[in-house]
């Protein structure tokens, strides 16, 4: 094993070394040569834990895919159009593959028309230098290193740099990878790559790609706590209105915020992709994600956060304080939108609204629907009356024990049918 296979041995766990031979050993048994390539190798050379396979295979990867199905008792998904293949194991772990190709696009902005090559041709045809980069799979284990474009030095000097002038003009896409990029690996963009940016967003180049195709590549960067320097990048290239999102950033302290506040939550990382995204798009939160084909979670985050600011939920006046108050407030809202009120708000009223989070989060009625009608109560809409009382009253320490709870929901779901589910019924002092 070279020094350069040694390294990425290093970074890998056993398992997915055990995974790098046996392609390596079915790829050369049918006549072909399996490379790790791209993320892999450019996250080992960082010194990042290798977590993903991506090979190339200078030979048929749909052959060697299929072989590998068959062997391990997966499935192989093959896409024929572009030359690629995913192996899905049967413990739900996936191996991505495709045949070694070059590219051509028939338009700026077009998929591109691919046809099989050499790795040297896979490599030309990638984003930046630090993706254009190979390590051969033998069936003892990786070995060379193949750095044709200088990626390891650029890795050295953290910049980012394309391939050839026209990249960002044949797939604007990059412009966006390359805020994602620049934010997640604090990396700088290299001159000459900044000016050819600068010059395909002047062209409107992100004009002749789908919004779909945006908007994959956008997840990609602000479902991380990366998210507010890549919307950062984007603002300083002038790319937002590209997006379909104001130009500037009128919430950047927000943002900026986003990272600790998913922290202090509790919440997945990509649960700042929707709240980002939403103290971004403030009013046009719902169009531009309609344009970029968004998840439905996107639209309904920047729908519900605008319905509380209109509210008034951020007043420092008369504001939720008491855990029921923050439930009732948020209602049947997202992560996101919990997450994006958090950095709104003062710090004052942060703490308030965690604790009201990891409550709920916590807590669970000891009472359900079956109890309620086997109390006596109809079916329909009153059980869900009364299990929110009981709910509510748990939230604020007003319900510890089932009966108690059972209490609160009888007489508010009576209290509901005996006002026809209008407001203003009489209210439940004796369960205050």
């Amino acid at each position: 094993m070279s020094d350069d296979g040694g390294l990425l041995a290093a970074r890998l766990s056993e398992k997915l070394l055990a995974d790098l031979r046996l392609i390596a050993s079915v790829a050369e048994r049918l006549g072909a040569r399996a490379w790790l390539v791209g993320g892999p190798v450019r996250d080992a050379l960082l010194g990042l834990r290798v977590r993903d396979i991506d090979v190339a295979v200078e030979g048929d990867a749909h052959a060697v895919a299929e072989a590998l199905a068959r062997g391990v008792r997966g499935r192989a998904v093959l896409h024929r159009d572009f030359l690629t293949a995913v192996v899905r194991l049967p413990d739900g772990r996936r191996w991505d593959l495709a045949t070694a190709r070059r590219e051509s696009y028939p338009a700026p902005g077009a998929l591109p028309v691919v046809e099989p090559a050499s790795i040297e041709d896979d490599l030309r045809r990638r984003d930046f230098t630090i993706n254009a980069m190979a390590v051969r799979l033998r069936p003892e284990g990786p070995s060379d290193l193949l750095d044709p474009f200088g990626g390891r030095h650029d890795i050295r000097r953290k910049v980012l740099r394309v391939l050839h002038g026209r990249s960002f003009v044949d797939d604007p896409t990059r412009i966006v990878r390359a805020a994602v990029y620049a934010a997640r690996l604090g990396f700088g963009i290299e001159a000459d790559t900044m000016g050819w940016l600068a010059e395909a967003v002047g062209a409107g180049a992100l004009a002749t790609v789908s919004g779909h195709r945006l908007g994959e590549q956008l997840r990609r960067g602000i479902e991380t706590d990366a998210a507010p320097d890549v919307l950062a990048n984007l603002e300083a290239w002038e790319v937002l209105p590209w997006l379909g999102l104001p130009a500037r950033l009128e919430r950047r302290a927000a943002l900026d915020a986003l990272p600790l506040g998913r922290r202090r939550l509790g919440l997945r990382a990509t649960s700042i992709g929707p709240a980002a995204f939403a103290l971004a798009a403030g009013e046009r939160a719902e169009a531009a994600a309609r344009h970029l084909a968004l998840p439905r979670r996107y639209a309904d985050t920047g729908r519900h956060l605008r319905a509380l600011l209109a509210a008034g939920v951020l007043a420092r006046e008369g504001g939720p304080s008491r855990p029921s108050e923050w439930e009732e407030v948020f209602g049947g809202a997202g992560p996101g939108v919990v997450l994006a009120v958090w950095a709104l708000v003062g710090e004052d009223r942060r703490g308030a609204l965690r604790a009201w989070w990891r409550l709920r989060r916590r807590l669970v009625l000891s009472i359900g629907g079956d109890d309620l009608l086997a109390a006596g109560l109809p079916e329909g809409p009153a059980i869900g009356v009364g299990l929110r009382a009981a709910w509510l009253k748990l939230l604020d320490g007003n319900a510890p024990t089932r009966e108690r709870q059972l209490a609160i929901a009888l007489a508010a779901a009576r209290d509901w049918l005996g006002g026809e589910g209008r407001e203003g019924g009489r209210r439940h002092e004796e369960c205050e």
